[in-house]
This record gives C-alpha cells, sequence and structure tokens, in this order.
C-alpha cells in the first residue's frame, strides 16, 4: 500500500490479504498504471487488483471447507459441526452430539470449548 499514487509506502507497512475485497473510493493514474484510493492516504497499484461486481448483502454464502455444517440457505446446522456453536441472538450455544438446530449464518459465534462460550457470556442448550 502506498500513501499516494507511485508514492512511498504507508509505514507501517500495510497490505492487503489476498482475496478479500475492498472498496475504492477514488482512482488516479500516475507513471501509466491505474491506483485506486481504498482509505485515507492509501493506495493501491492496478496490477494487484482484479475487479468485479461485489456479492448482494442478503446473498447466502457457500459453504466453508472448514466447516461442513454451514449450508447454502443462509443457515449454520448445529449437529455434526466440527465447533461448538453460538446464537448471537438467543446467547444459546449447542455442542456437536447435541439436537439439530438452524442458526442464522448472521448469529453464528464460534467457540473453541463451553468454557469460553460461558465466559463469553452463552448458556448451554438445554437439549
Amino acid at each position: 500500500m502506498r500513501t499516494q499514487p507511485n508514492g512511498a509506502a504507508v509505514k507501517p507497512a500495510k497490505y492487503l490479504m489476498n482475496g478479500t475485497s475492498w472498496q475504492y473510493t477514488a482512482t488516479s493514474v500516475a507513471a501509466g498504471k491505474t491506483w485506486y484510493r481504498v482509505g485515507t492516504n492509501q493506495w493501491i497499484e492496478g496490477t494487484y487488483v482484479q475487479m468485479g461486481l461485489a456479492p448482494k448483502p442478503s446473498a447466502p454464502k457457500a459453504p466453508a471447507a472448514s466447516h461442513p455444517a454451514t449450508n447454502l440457505s443462509g443457515y449454520t446446522n448445529t449437529q455434526g459441526a466440527s465447533s461448538i456453536i453460538g446464537d448471537r441472538s438467543s446467547m444459546i450455544f449447542h455442542l456437536p452430539r447435541q439436537r439439530n438446530y438452524r442458526v442464522s449464518n448472521a448469529n453464528v459465534v464460534r467457540f473453541s470449548s463451553a468454557a469460553s462460550a460461558i465466559a463469553a457470556g452463552y448458556r448451554q442448550s438445554k437439549r
């Protein structure tokens, strides 16, 4: 990332992760290259940019390979999940061996242990 098109590197150095999506607020051409402003005094050279349409906010996301319990309907199934799944809206967490519940992907919180869920203020599902 640069402080201006074709300018000095941002200090401390900042990088955009490969495959992430960013909005830009301005473009500029310097030394024959297109630059995109992604923040205040934060520019990235167009060689590193792949343009595309942003996904619709309401569109469901494809399942993540590391979380097979996530499905395309916009919900996560708690039974058989690889982690403890909390529901942000109800503050209830579900263990993988418990009865299956569907939790909206927008409300899913994953925990590594029941103790960490309880420490975060969640209670265990009774079923």
